[in-house]
């Protein structure tokens, strides 16, 4: 142990009014001292940040600390909770200006950081692997590792190239981080990055139980009525947050006009608000000391650390379990009693179908793909993104499924990666393409069979609904007492 000092005593030392460390937390570190590289599954707000703050602080003769985050938002919180316990920290994001990632850049050559924070598309530009070429690593963080994984609820491309990135920075130690992930998905996540017991790596599993929530479905049908129980449910709250999911930005819209003739009043958090008004409503949220109601999109979330969430409730279906339970774990982290609703509307299935097919792109458009950069395949290192897209008649910018499609053919090696190249890839066509609609294919019916658990468990009457959720991920658990099918239970039986 570095100076002879435990790591509860090093962490009292850096953190005012500091208690005690976490089983978990206890447990990673002393693996990553023994320069184990890992994965740990940790429940949402579980504490899973002090890990890496604290290797950090205590390990900065042995580099810089990365950490890779999906969203800009989350990179502004962790640096200023990083700066709050003295560590040399900054982020690096496409929203910077030009001055600050300059500055940024001459830092990070004089060694001035212990640790960053960045998303994975930062790796895109070959000058930032080239800019880390010289610089000690201590560890390299993944958060949020699920996204690494085609068999998650919402694989991210730019994720999946992190086993590559991690060879191209001379396989540093790894930690991998995730709330919510199934036992094919831990073992995918294992597998790219190289970080399985077979590669003498670790896995810290955190029991998903979380004793303190009541999950409840209730069954419903239409804006108006979901608005009259979210209301109704909302005046049952005597204190602390709720927090609405909303699928749509539509029905968001429908719902919180319903809800202001009822005279409640709320904010407002989804994707296509400006970055100042998201930024207005989050610290509005999270600093109120009063009941307060927030209607969001799943945009709203990760990074969200307030500890007196009491309902979560869901206006429409989510796509899995996996996204509905890390949503729901968002209440409760003071470890007082909250609540999850699941306002279960039939019709909401139909909005989920329509996501399937926009995150499998139809076959017509993945043969259109595949045959634009076959005619192109001596010429791709030239090609930018941005040009495949107008080549391919692309109108919106959120429209991923170009990206979606590049990973998808890396994995079935019909392009490999080329650091190089401005698009990424180049071709190698060891996968013919009717043998890529087999994995295609695949792929459809996994987005299908999710959704199609999450309905089963929706339409459930019989078994608790936290032994369902532990099952799910392959853990077991007695009845909670405390959802909706164990309270009825629990009247038949008097």
């Amino acid at each position: 142990m570095h100076g002879g000092m435990t790591w509860a005593s090093y962490a009292s030392q850096l953190i005012p009014n500091f208690k005690a460390l976490r089983d978990f937390q206890l447990e990673t570190l002393n693996h990553l001292e023994q320069n184990q590289s890992g994965l740990c599954l940790i429940s949402t707000g579980g504490g899973k940040s002090l890990i890496y703050q604290l290797w950090a602080a205590r390990h900065q003769e042995k580099g810089i600390c990365i950490v890779l985050t999906p969203l800009i938002a989350l990179i502004e919180d962790q640096v200023r909770r990083a700066r709050q316990m003295g560590i040399k920290v900054s982020g690096v994001h496409s929203q910077m200006g030009q001055k600050s990632k300059a500055q940024f850049y001459q830092d990070l050559s004089n060694s001035q950081y212990h640790l960053i924070f960045m998303t994975p598309e930062r790796f895109r530009n070959p000058s930032f692997l080239e800019s880390l070429e010289f610089q000690k690593i201590s560890m390299l963080v993944i958060d949020e590792a699920h996204l690494i994984s085609q068999w998650g609820h919402d694989f991210r491309p730019d994720y999946g190239t992190l086993g590559q990135i991690k060879a191209k920075l001379g396989h540093p130690l790894t930690l991998a981080l995730t709330a919510t992930a199934t036992t094919p998905v831990v073992e995918d996540i294992q597998k790219q990055l190289g970080i399985g017991l077979q590669d003498n790596g670790f896995l810290v599993q955190q029991s998903v139980v979380r004793s303190e929530i009541s999950l409840n479905v209730l069954d419903i049908y239409g804006e108006q009525s979901k608005a009259q129980k979210i209301f109704e449910l909302y005046g049952q709250t005597s204190s602390g947050a709720v927090l609405v999911y909303f699928s749509l930005i539509e029905t968001l819209y429908k719902v919180g006009k319903e809800l202001s003739q009822m005279g409640c009043s709320w904010l407002i958090y989804h994707g296509d608000l400006s970055s100042e008004q998201r930024k207005e409503n989050q610290k509005k949220f999270m600093s109120s000391q009063q009941k307060i109601l927030m209607l969001a999109t799943p945009a709203f979330g990760l990074g969200i650390d307030k500890s007196d969430i009491r309902m979560v409730i869901h206006a429409e279906l989510p796509g899995s379990i996996e996204s509905y339970y890390q949503e729901v774990g968002r209440a409760g982290r003071d470890g007082n009693l909250s609540y999850g609703y699941l306002l279960y509307d039939q019709q909401d299935i139909l909005t989920q179908m329509d996501f399937i097919k926009w995150g499998n792109p139809e076959w017509d458009f993945v043969t259109h793909v595949y045959q634009w950069l076959f005619y192109r395949k001596d010429r791709l290192a030239g090609i930018e993104i941005s040009e495949a897209k107008n080549d391919l008649h692309f109108y919106s910018s959120r429209d991923f499924r170009l990206e979606t499609l590049l990973k998808w053919f890396e994995k079935a090696s019909i392009l490999s990666p080329a650091p190089k190249s401005f698009l990424g890839y180049q071709w190698c066509g060891q996968m013919s393409l009717d043998d890529f609609q087999k994995v295609y294919k695949n792929r459809a019916q996994l987005s299908q069979k999710k959704l199609h658990a999450l309905v089963l468990y929706a339409k459930s009457d019989q078994v608790c609904r936290m032994r369902q959720m532990a099952a799910y991920f392959d853990q077991t658990t007695s009845d909670c007492g405390i959802c909706d099918i164990c309270q009825e239970n629990n009247l038949r039986s008097l």
